[in-house]
């Protein structure tokens, strides 16, 4: 029987059923090739790619929540899975994320993209500091190239305002960072509001688009 709609799948997935996880690789893995082969230097390794990513997707389905399209938040992973696989094997990431692959909730609710050139000086003048936008290299903190990919949004939002409590509060991503990072850690940007914050993320997470 097929499946009534995308939730009922996604469901079956998240159930582990075989029947489901092939219906949902089916469905999207031409469009996630397609996004593999920004990152790939050849056409085995974007189908490496694939399979890391649809591998993840599959474990991190239960996370899903439904606010957006998911293939919106498949592409989020699948971006992820490529970075991770480039870094893994210490080769260069390409600067190759197209706008529509990275602010996925402001495609989802229809909001206005934000002007690039606009945002380029206040992202720089918060993060140049500390981080690398354009470059996929470490300075006093980590760069920030796929951090959209890798972070959830309202993580992002909180971690930028006040990273030291999150440490305090355990949450694991925050102490992984700063387990990796210590003894320094983030300024706090208690100041900045929801809308600020996206704006600067998706020049961080669209920066090339502004070249």
């Amino acid at each position: 029987m097929p499946f009534r709609n995308e939730e009922e799948l996604i469901r079956a997935c998240i159930a582990k059923k075989r029947r489901a996880q092939f219906a949902f690789y089916e469905r999207y893995k031409g469009r996630m090739y397609a996004i593999c082969l920004r990152y790939a230097r050849n056409a085995p390794q974007a189908q490496d790619f694939l399979q890391e990513g649809f591998a993840k997707a599959f474990t991190a389905l239960r996370q899903y929540r439904f606010e957006v399209p998911v293939e919106y938040w498949l592409r989020r992973i699948m971006i992820n899975a490529c970075i991770s696989e480039l870094r893994r094997k210490k080769e260069p990431v390409k600067r190759s994320v197209p706008i529509e692959e990275v602010s996925l909730r402001a495609e989802a609710q229809e909001t206005p993209s934000p002007n690039l050139q606009g945002l380029s000086a206040r992202a720089t003048t918060l993060c140049a500091t500390c981080h690398v936008i354009e470059k996929d290299v470490d300075l006093t903190g980590p760069s920030l190239v796929g951090i959209t990919a890798r972070r959830e949004q309202q993580w992002l939002y909180d971690f930028t305002r006040n990273s030291g409590d999150m440490i305090q509060s355990g949450d694991p991503q925050a102490l992984e960072v700063w387990e990796n990072w210590r003894p320094t850690q983030m300024n706090h940007f208690e100041q900045l509001g929801d809308q600020e914050l996206h704006d600067i993320y998706y020049y961080v997470a669209n920066w090339e688009l502004s070249d």
